[in-house]
């Protein structure tokens, strides 16, 4: 199931602000990630994308965790000016619990900065017991829907998953 992690504030002038979601029970995948930064933001307003095991929000530093974006950038955070864009990550989180944490660092001396963070998560759905016993018609029914289901997803997806 594709869900959208909003992270939406505002960081004031020369400080730092870490943003999470609730507790994350379940494992997924980090589709995508979308960043709006607004005119005037002039590359000032640092944004790192973060997976933790914990649920302190730090305001001196990034909190610990996997930052998402050094796997695909040279830098450890993203920052622009007058521009939104879509970065696909495809980053797998097979343990639980988590907190999908944005830490925003405004460097600017003079002005506040909004925070404007998508994250797209595709969560993965536990597919069925196996038992020794088949069960009903209908469990085996239930069964074959869920197998199309992922099998349509995957192909969506261009990714095949077993």
């Amino acid at each position: 199931m594709i869900q959208t992690l909003p992270f939406h504030d505002t960081v004031a002038k020369n400080s730092k602000k870490t943003l999470t979601t609730n507790k994350l029970n379940f494992e997924y995948t980090i589709l995508a990630v979308e960043i709006g930064f607004p005119v005037g933001t002039e590359r000032l307003n640092q944004i790192q994308i973060l997976v933790c095991t914990d649920a302190t929000t730090p305001t001196t530093e990034a909190p610990p965790g996997v930052n998402i974006i050094p796997t695909y950038a040279t830098t450890t955070y993203y920052v622009g000016d007058d521009w939104y864009r879509r970065f696909p990550i495809e980053h797998e989180v097979d343990y639980k619990p988590t907190w999908i944490k944005v830490y925003a660092n405004n460097t600017d001396p003079d002005y506040s900065h909004t925070i404007d963070v998508d994250v797209i998560i595709d969560i993965h759905e536990p597919i069925f017991e196996v038992s020794q016993d088949i069960g009903s018609p209908e469990d085996l029914a239930r069964a074959i829907q869920i197998l199309e289901k992922l099998v349509r997803r995957s192909r969506y997806q261009g990714v095949w998953r077993v």
